[in-house]
């Protein structure tokens, strides 16, 4: 497709808003007749009917509005909100742990996401559009200048250069902050859209447009100084523009702002990036491939119709019964304004007069024929007929049953069963705007991936998840590696699991092991707190980082302090999927080294457990040579120093201490000895052979007279 002129982008707008056209009213008034602005404003004939009667005058005619389509609209709402608020990321393959990581990572992601941005309000937004409206569109994209701020950009002189302080660093310029970015969201009405004439389905039209109303200075701001941009808006500003107030039900001229509209093509063969255009009435502001080619629109509609692109709100089949509702009340009014008093009928020639006045009492004077009293109206003989209208309102609507009057007192599994009954009413819209959620997510988590960066994702992950952030980048594209599965948080959904999760923990609990039933925990609608399961699911974390980490080659280096018999296990399994002899040999060879490690270390640990309860001296470490001589096991006529294990003098040491032998007490007492045995020996003849000393070999002793 060869690219587009601002004459041909403009007769693309022209074209698309001339086809749906009518549609466009027929929206704008649904939002009418939600708030109930009725008679706000003269419309078709049907309403023209009952204001341009001549049998009323106009100080006789009343216009009530008894609106139950607001009611209806926030009956639907409140039931999609509560079976279908929410999505959440899932592994596609359960039994692939780096599905189950990707899952886990593209979740915290999403979470953190949802938290910033008021999920519940988006949420809300959405569904309300959805059941007012009848079409729901978003813009999802990444703004740079949104977010935190992460720095300053450098101060630079008049000629260009850099402004550095005394000691010779950068300095910054308050004025122009850096900005660490985030998503916008843009929330896009049906009436402002547009699309290609020819196309049969939203999803079949090559583009989709929508026209918006921009403050000029704002314009001017994302320009820049480019004068010829500049010139486009000056000349847009002179544009008159009629746009649609919801607040006060009527159009108002726009002031100090210009038509921006905006074309977005999806990618194809032409395209394989897809591409976007920015532009006024007067010229092209912005244009360029989509980025990272991902189509930034996403839609849903409520009912459609065949052959038409286009979809319609409920609203489409209620609004003559409403318009009767509202018709046949303004009747009731109208007669009893005008026939509600009583009257009085004479007969000619009869006078009436005031009589005598009595406390509390009216009395009448006549002469004549008596005056007859004509009861005045209510307008009671319309009230069959609304109740019929109203009755038949909630039937069309396919809520007849709000009207009947509920049980109460109800056990948990009797309301389960009612509420799934109610649910099927709905599931279809359910349906639909879980779609639009899942589709919401997947161009949001799509756009992270490529933007976040290590300050964006360590809040959104934790720290502890930090070694993870190459396997969140490097995820494949979502459809191939996680899918997106529907969530409900509504509180039937939360006792159901509650009540299952309850069953089994009562046949169960007793035969499980402490780390499944951490993991019970963790999925407990009720009971899922990450600290209290923690220390049930420490080592499963850390074996699932390690497993992570050798698959992408990365060396994992055991601790001392880890479960080293459950961490062989895990890794022994990894080892037997049938997808390890497909992993390169050095990663192979890694997992062998490291369960090689984990085996030695356990074997360790338990040696010296066993040595520990048994009293045994440890035998490591490197021989240390002691000043004490013992018979050289080489040569039995000789003596050696000795040679002790030093982990044998350490825990010998140990023992000392704790008997409070310290080394300055040792000491005093080795100084004690010396001085014993010298005084022995001072007392002792030097003639007389010391006790206990044999005489040497090859000498006499001397011999006494």
């Amino acid at each position: 497709m060869k690219k587009l002129d601002h004459n041909e982008l403009m007769k693309l707008y022209k074209d698309g808003e001339q086809s749906d056209n009518y549609l466009y009213a027929e929206q704008r008034s649904n939002l009418l007749l939600v708030a109930g602005a009725h008679y706000a404003r003269k419309g078709s004939r049907f309403w023209n009917r009952v204001r341009d009667d001549n049998r009323l005058s106009e100080e006789q005619k009343i216009r009530l509005t008894v609106n139950h389509i607001q009611r209806i609209c926030k009956i639907y709402e409140n039931n999609i909100l509560s079976y279908a608020p929410a999505v959440a990321p899932v592994p596609k393959n359960e039994t692939e742990l780096q599905d189950q990581k990707a899952a886990e990572l593209n979740h915290s992601v999403w979470k953190d996401i949802t938290t910033r941005h008021r999920w519940s309000d988006k949420v809300r937004e959405i569904v309300q559009d959805y059941v007012r409206v009848g079409e729901v569109f978003h813009k999802i994209y990444w703004d740079e200048n949104k977010g935190k701020v992460v720095d300053y950009a450098p101060m630079v002189d008049e000629m260009g250069q850099p402004v550095v302080d005394m000691m010779g660093q950068p300095q910054k310029d308050p004025s122009k902050p850096i900005m660490s970015g985030d998503f916008c969201f843009e929330r896009i009405f049906g009436f402002n859209v547009f699309r290609a004439k020819e196309a049969k389905s939203m999803t079949d039209s090559w583009f989709i447009g929508f026209r918006k109303m921009v403050n000029i200075d704002d314009l001017k701001a994302r320009v820049g100084n480019d004068p010829e941009k500049l010139d486009m808006i000056e000349a847009s500003r002179d544009e008159t523009y009629i746009i649609f107030d919801g607040t006060g039900s009527s159009y108002n001229r726009s002031e100090n702002e210009c038509l921006v509209l905006e074309y977005y093509v999806r990618p194809s063969m032409t395209h394989p990036n897809g591409y976007y255009f920015i532009c006024t009435d007067k010229g092209v502001l912005w244009e360029g491939e989509l980025p990272f080619g991902i189509f930034p629109i996403i839609y849903c509609g409520m009912d459609e119709i065949p052959t038409s692109p286009r979809s319609y709100s409920f609203i489409k089949q209620l609004r003559p019964i409403q318009g009767e509702i509202n018709r046949a009340i303004s009747q009731v009014a109208t007669h009893q304004v005008t026939l509600g008093d009583d009257k009085l009928a004479v007969q000619a020639g009869t006078k009436v007069a005031n009589g005598g006045l009595q406390p509390g009492v009216r009395v009448l004077s006549y002469s004549g024929q008596a005056p007859v009293v004509i009861p005045g109206r209510t307008g009671d003989q319309y009230l069959p007929y609304i109740g019929q209208m109203i009755d038949q309102f909630y039937v069309i609507a396919n809520l007849q049953e709000e009207l009947a009057e509920k049980p109460s007192n109800l056990d948990p599994y009797t309301m389960l069963f009612m509420s799934i009954e109610q649910k099927k009413k709905f599931s279809v819209h359910t349906t639909k705007i879980t779609q639009y959620l899942i589709d919401f997510c997947t161009v949001t988590l799509e756009l992270a991936k490529n933007y976040y960066t290590e300050q964006n994702l360590v809040p959104a992950i934790g720290r502890s998840e930090i070694i993870n952030i190459a396997e969140f980048k490097n995820t494949s594209p979502l459809f191939y590696q996680i899918t997106l599965e529907p969530g409900t948080e509504d509180m039937e959904t939360r006792l159901g699991k509650q009540l299952t999760f309850n069953q089994i923990m009562q046949y169960v609990g007793s035969n499980l092991d402490p780390k499944d039933i951490g993991k019970i925990i963790r999925t407990s609608p009720y009971a899922n707190n990450e600290l209290a399961s923690e220390d049930l699911t420490m080592d499963f974390d850390n074996g699932t980082n390690m497993i992570l980490a050798l698959d992408r080659g990365q060396m994992m280096e055991p601790s001392m302090y880890d479960d080293k018999k459950y961490l062989i296990k895990r890794l022994t399994t990894r080892t037997r999927k049938a997808d390890f002899k497909f992993l390169p040999p050095q990663i192979q060879q890694m997992y062998q080294q490291v369960i090689d490690q984990l085996i030695q270390m356990d074997a360790e640990e338990q040696r010296k457990i066993q040595e520990a309860a048994q009293g045994f001296i440890p035998m490591s470490g490197m021989a240390v040579v002691c000043d004490i001589y013992v018979p050289d096991p080489n040569n039995s006529s000789k003596t050696m120093r000795a040679r002790v294990p030093y982990d044998a003098l350490t825990w010998l040491l140990k023992r000392l201490e704790e008997q409070g032998a310290t080394q300055n007490a040792i000491l005093q007492q080795q100084q004690a000895v010396i001085a014993q045995t010298a005084g022995m020996m001072s007392q002792l003849s030097p003639s007389q052979p010391q006790p206990g000393v044999a005489p040497l070999q090859g000498v006499q002793p001397p011999i006494t007279p």
